[in-house]
C-alpha cells in the first residue's frame, strides 16, 4: 500500500485489492472513450484507491476499486457496477475497513453516487487508457462523509493510478499533482 499525503488538500491510499469491498450489482453504467496505443502494455491491473479531503472540520472520503483488462480495438469500455440500494439504505450492508479513517465504510456503490463515478472516470480526456475494459467493481462509502464530488475525485484519481500502473510508472508523482489541484 502507498500513501500520498498533500498538506492542505487531501490524502490518498493506493492498494491493489480488498475483497471485502466487493458488492453485488443490480445494473451497470457504461461509457466508451478513445483508447491510446501504449507500446508494451500487455497485462491486466487492479487498483484500489481511498481518498480523504481536508476541509476544516469535515472529512469527505470515498473508496473505489477497479480492474483493467487489456483488449483490442480503438476504444476503452468503462463499466461502473451499481448496487441495488441508495446511500441511506446501506445500514444493513457489509462493512469494509478504511485505511485513512477510524470508521469503516459500507461496501458498495449506491445508486445515488454511481453517476458521479462515471463522470469522474470520463472527465479528463487527457488521461488515455489502452484498448480494453475498465470495470469499477469495488467501492465503499460513508453515509455522512461521502458525496458526489468526493466520489468523482476518487474516480478521477483511480483512472490516473491505473493509467500510470499500466505504463509501469510510479503513480505517486501524478497523484500528488492531481491532489494539489483540488
Amino acid at each position: 500500500m502507498m500513501m500520498v499525503d498533500v498538506d492542505g488538500h487531501g490524502i490518498a491510499a493506493i492498494d491493489e485489492d480488498d475483497k471485502a469491498t466487493m458488492y453485488s450489482a443490480s445494473r451497470v453504467l457504461t461509457s466508451t472513450s478513445p483508447a491510446t496505443v501504449h507500446p508494451g502494455v500487455a497485462r491486466d491491473v487492479r487498483v484500489l484507491i481511498e481518498v480523504q479531503r481536508r476541509l476544516g472540520g469535515i472529512a469527505p472520503r470515498a473508496l473505489l476499486g477497479a480492474g483493467f483488462v487489456v483488449g483490442n480495438g480503438s476504444t476503452t469500455l468503462i463499466e461502473v457496477r451499481v448496487a441495488a440500494f441508495e446511500m441511506l439504505d446501506g445500514d444493513d450492508q457489509p462493512k469494509c475497513r478504511s485505511r485513512l479513517w477510524k470508521r469503516p465504510f459500507t461496501a458498495g456503490l449506491p445508486t445515488d453516487l454511481a453517476d458521479s463515478v462515471l463522470r469522474g472516470l470520463t472527465a479528463e480526456p487527457g488521461v488515455a487508457l489502452p484498448p480494453g475494459v475498465l470495470r469499477i467493481d469495488r467501492a465503499g462509502f460513508d453515509v455522512v462523509n461521502s458525496s458526489e464530488p468526493i466520489v468523482a475525485q476518487a474516480a478521477s484519481l483511480l483512472r490516473l493510478a491505473i493509467a500510470t500502473k499500466l505504463q509501469d510508472h510510479a503513480p505517486e508523482p501524478v497523484l500528488r499533482a492531481a491532489i494539489q489541484s483540488w
